[in-house]
């Protein structure tokens, strides 16, 4: 994430000015990775890596490495920039400031056998393996501790399921917050995957270890002795970019994740409408909900993450178009990509206010009871229907549809028409007691919900162990 300066000095982007500077926490953490510096910082490491494995196979003196180590910690993105505006080359400004503060001796040595891309497909891969393993993960961790945490302590409060936004069959709340652990989860470790597998490269201008096969009789090991001097792998065959999936595969794994992200936070913002009021967003002493109606309490935070994920989400289409580059190379995604740590930032974000969200919301059960109720009478179409099927009856689904359309019509419970009728008693008293209580109290069909949900519960929390202990 750079920083624009706008002409008064300022932030010029929104996420910087809205999210990023407004938080020392988020500062400290994103910075290293995605700030200017910092991105000048890890094209400066593969150069350094460079120089070194260049020393270690012996085309240039230790001391010639030592020299641009030393240089490369001096040079500044500021000064970087300035070059730049002066040669109109990013990579070749860099170079020219390491350069500048090494002998004569040690100057043919900086960015030996490289090329632009060498140096950029290489830092990308560094920087965004170490952010996803070091900020992201972590983060991500947690707010699925927290859901997994709501989701226990739910799974046996009732609420009415809903389907198209109607009342559907009763489950739990637990249950409903389960489905997320189980997606959150899935995503975190497919995240994990990509940052791992993100690729480099240090095979020259068009891929072919043209220049590194003037010095080494196997320039693809040298490759892979710059790679691991950064912890990571080199591309399997690159053109003058590493092939474009690895990143693309990677960017689908954040969106993706900020998909799921904005998902429950649209379900709970939902559920925190007036004439549903299951859930509600901790509202402090001070807050404001409205600059007219001081009576509001509104989900902004719930609201914010899907706005973001709004924003974020659109730009995968970006990456997919990165994938293509004409032959070996050219330009139209040189700019773009640079946006990419926007998503990355954007999604950490969101997933910060989501689990400060979920950690402090209020759960209304009392109008989780209210709601079901108002459809309790309703509800036990379903069984009853199956019910009555199993017991013989030819045309059960139908003859419920008819009970339920005169139950709304006639203001009558459902149960009461159909225990009432005379042509359905033969089948109802084949029922169980246990069935037919069921039927009378659709409180009890909930499934295997709570159930369902501890199992969940049980499975990612485990996967989320194993990961912190990965990653620690």
């Amino acid at each position: 994430m750079t920083h624009c300066e706008g002409p008064a000095g300022g932030p010029l982007g929104v996420l910087d000015s809205r999210y990023y500077r407004r938080n020392p926490q988020a500062v400290a953490r994103l910075g290293p990775y995605f700030s200017e510096d910092a991105f000048v910082g890890h094209l400066l490491q593969v150069e350094v890596a460079l120089a070194k494995v260049l020393a270690a196979r012996g085309v240039c003196p230790a001391s010639a490495y030592e020299e641009i180590r030393r240089a490369a910690a001096q040079v500044t993105a500021d000064e970087v920039h300035a070059e730049q505006l002066r040669i109109r080359h990013m990579v070749m400004s860099l170079v020219n400031c390491v350069r500048a503060r090494v002998s004569d001796e040690t100057k043919p040595y900086v960015h030996l056998t490289a090329t632009t891309n060498d140096i950029v497909c290489s830092a990308d891969a560094v920087r965004y393996k170490a952010f996803t393993r070091n900020v992201l993960l972590p983060r991500l961790v947690e707010l699925e501790r927290t859901v997994i945490a709501r989701a226990r302590a739910e799974k046996d409060t009732l609420q009415i399921g809903r389907t198209h936004g109607q009342h559907a069959e009763p489950i739990t709340f637990g249950f409903a917050l389960a489905q997320f652990v189980s997606r959150l989860g899935r995503m975190i470790l497919r995240v994990r995957d990509s940052a791992e597998d993100l690729r480099g490269k240090m095979a020259g201008a068009v891929g072919a270890h043209n220049a590194s096969s003037l010095f080494f009789e196997d320039p693809e090991a040298f490759e892979a002795d710059v790679m691991a001097e950064l912890g990571i792998a080199a591309s399997p065959i690159s053109t003058q970019i590493v092939e474009g999936e690895f990143f693309v595969d990677y960017l689908h794994a954040l969106t993706s994740t900020f998909s799921i992200v904005a998902n429950l936070a649209d379900d709970m913002r939902q559920l925190h409408r007036t004439e549903i009021g299951e859930v509600e967003e901790h509202f402090g002493d001070e807050q404001v909900g409205s600059s007219t109606m001081p009576h509001k309490r509104n989900p902004t935070r719930l609201e914010n993450i899907k706005s973001l994920w709004k924003v974020y989400m659109p730009r995968m289409a970006t990456a997919y178009t990165d994938q293509i580059s004409e032959h070996q190379r050219d330009l139209t995604n040189f700019e773009s990509i640079l946006f990419a740590s926007e998503t990355a930032a954007g999604l950490y974000f969101a997933v910060d206010v989501l689990d400060e969200t979920m950690k402090m919301l209020v759960v209304r059960r009392d109008r989780m009871a209210q709601n079901f109720r108002m459809s309790e009478a309703a509800i036990i179409a379903e069984p009853a229907h199956l019910l009555l099927s199993s017991r013989g009856h030819r045309e059960a689904h139908e003859i419920v549809r008819r009970l339920s359309r005169d139950s709304a019509r006639q203001g009558i419970d459902l149960r009461t028409l159909l225990f009432a009728d005379p042509a359905l008693k033969p089948y109802l008293d084949g029922l169980t007691e246990a069935e037919r209580a069921l039927l009378r109290d659709p409180a009890r069909y909930t499934g295997i919900s709570a159930r369902k949900t501890a199992a969940v519960c049980d499975e990612w929390e485990k996967a989320m162990d194993r990961l912190a202990g990965e990653i620690a």
